[in-house]
Parts: C-alpha cells; structure tokens; sequence
C-alpha cells in the first residue's frame, strides 16, 4: 500500500476487517440460490419462494459500488483505489473462490499478495505469542495459495516477497508493469525510509524495553493491548 500511493491520482485505505469477505460470499450465496431454487416460480409457502425475483447481477453491481463509495471513499478524480488485509485465515478452496470473486466482480481490479519469510513472520508482532507450528501452518498455506492463484492469473495478480522489494525496491516494478503505471524508484525509495506507524510509537517502545521493576503503568496497558490482539488472533485463526 505504501508503493502504490506513489501512483498518481490514487488513494489506496488500509484493513478493515476483512469487510470484502462476507460481501463476496453473499454474492456466491445470492447466485447458488437462484441457480438452485430461483429458475422457476414458487408458492408462497415453499422455503424458496421468491428466489425467482432476485437480481443477482444488480445486486452485485450495487453493493460493490456501495463497498467502493462507503468504505474505500475515493476522492473525486481518483484513479486507482484499493485496500490491504491480512485476514484471510481461511481453506485453500475457499480463499479461490473469494480471490475469484474479486476479480469477477471488480472487473478493472488486480490482486498483490505479499509475502515474508515465516522465519521472520514468527518474530512480527503478536506472532511471537503463538506456537510456532501454528504460524509455520498458516504462513505456509498462504505462500501455496498466493502462488497457485497467481499462476492461474498471471495478467491480474502479482506475488512479491518482503526480503526482495525492502532490500531493492526494484522487485516492486512487476506490479506496476501489470497495472500500467510509471515506476518510480526514487518515489519508492523515498516511502520505504518511513517506518509504518501501527504497533509503533517512542513512548511505547520505551515502556516495552523496561525493567520489570521499573515497569510503568504504561507498559501494563502495552501488554494487556498485546494480550488482547493474541485472543483476537486465536479466535481469527479458530473461525
């Protein structure tokens, strides 16, 4: 998200809780019902009826304008649009199909899936509270799911590793060769000096490096907030 805001004319917004998931997979449910209950009329007492009056396509069409105008926001005379996540803890079959349904349904869309070394992964973070074996799974699918998906769309989506675009920004320019925007590599080097702000301030990074016995109020709050994104990352990877 910090290289493409180098594009010109963009506004790409950061998580939002995996809010893309469930309205994609409201699409798939509206077409299986009307492709298993909708292609003839119903009485009023069958569980079905009224499935022949679903506008599967309009429905689409308006909720994904409707996502884009109310929770992307895009300025006027935006570009490109777009948003991160990290919430995809789901099987292989059915991240495709959501994957799938992204780039069906946002026709002039493309995916970038980005990845990391696991080593490094374990270390990040909350990771460092959960069993390594768990984040060794879970990375591990991801990377097999990324790269069998990219394969399949290779004009639509792009895979680029952490180690490669940090240590040269030039493993970035596949991703501006397939959306057809100018490189910028100075632009790009410029961004990457910037440290990203979530789970970072001095303050608290100075109440993480404290002695236990000079533990301040402020480093309590730290670890309880720490405690808490490891339960919400428990019941993501239970869901």
């Amino acid at each position: 998200m910090n290289a493409l805001s180098t594009i010109e004319g963009s506004a790409f917004r950061g998580e939002n809780y995996g809010a893309s998931v469930p309205l994609v997979r409201s699409f798939l449910a509206v077409d299986r019902t009307v492709n298993t209950w909708g292609k003839l009329p119903r009485d009023v007492k069958d569980p079905w009826s009224g499935a022949h009056l679903i506008d599967a396509e309009r429905y689409r069409k308006n909720m994904v304008q409707n996502f884009i105008d109310n929770v992307l926001v895009p300025p006027e005379n935006c570009r490109w649009t777009g948003f991160k996540e990290i919430r995809y803890d789901l099987s292989p079959e059915v991240l495709e199909q959501i994957w799938d349904a992204y780039l069906r349904e946002f026709p002039k869309s493309f995916i970038i899936f980005n990845t990391r070394c696991v080593e490094d992964v374990a270390r990040s973070g909350w990771w460092r509270n959960w069993d390594r074996a768990e984040v060794d799974k879970l990375v591990n699918k991801l990377d097999e799911a990324f790269e069998k998906f990219q394969k399949a769309n290779p004009t639509r989506s792009v895979v680029v590793d952490y180690d490669d675009y940090t240590a040269d920004v030039m493993a970035l320019k596949p991703i501006f060769d397939m959306i057809g925007e100018p490189f910028d590599e100075d632009g790009l080097k410029e961004r990457f000096q910037a440290r990203l702000t979530h789970g970072y301030s001095p303050s608290r990074d100075q109440a993480l490096n404290a002695e236990p016995e000079n533990q301040t109020p402020e480093k309590e709050e730290v670890e309880k907030e720490e405690v808490g994104k490891e339960e919400a990352a428990k019941e993501m990877s239970q869901g």
